[in-house]
Formats: C-alpha cells, sequence, structure tokens
C-alpha cells in the first residue's frame, strides 16, 4: 500500500494521528533497502543523593570529557536543556550502527 507523504497533507488539511501512523507503518517498518544508519542516545543526568537539584556543570563536564575518553568512534555532547548525547557516525546498516555505538 502506498500512501502520500504527509508533508503532502499539510498543505490542505492539519496532519492526523491515523495518517502519521499509517505513514510510519508503509516507510518504516518495510522490507527495504536503507541505507547509511546514524544513531543516539541521550538522557537526562540525574544526583540521586539530590533528584531535585541540577546537576553541578563541574561534574557534567568531568562525565563527558570521560565519557569521550573511552569512545573510539562515537561522540559525546552536551544539549541545550542539559542532556547528555552519545552519537554514533553513520554506518551502513543498522547491525554496524548498533556495533560501532558499543566501541
Amino acid at each position: 500500500m502506498t500512501t502520500a507523504h504527509p508533508s503532502s497533507a499539510l498543505c490542505a488539511e492539519p496532519l492526523t494521528l491515523e495518517v502519521a501512523a499509517q505513514f510510519i507503518a508503509d516507510s518504516a517498518f518495510v522490507d527495504a533497502p536503507v541505507g547509511a544508519v546514524g544513531l543516539e542516545v541521550e538522557t537526562h543526568l540525574v544526583d540521586l543523593a539530590a533528584v531535585a537539584e541540577r546537576v553541578a556543570w563541574p561534574r557534567v563536564r568531568a562525565a563527558v570529557e570521560h565519557g569521550a575518553a573511552q569512545l573510539r568512534r562515537s561522540a559525546v555532547t552536551v544539549e541545550p536543556g542539559g542532556q547528555i548525547e552519545l552519537s554514533g557516525l553513520p554506518e551502513a546498516n543498522i547491525v554496524a550502527a548498533v556495533s560501532a555505538m558499543r566501541h
């Protein structure tokens, strides 16, 4: 089944949950060549001893520097909201992308 891309529906009417879900089902869950795959993992840091407080910037910086030193092919960055993100390079397929994120 082929469905129009949701962006074309945006021109005529608001995107509905049903149209978006159908587009995802029709395009994301098919057996087709994917091409390069890149992965990101993002998380918020929480100090379990002080969960209501933001983690102090020096501790965030130290964690990012320590994490970056352990990685060969991924980047560790801090997002504007304070989240930590691990980003892998694009790989040939999902198996290679997951493997690269682990090393």
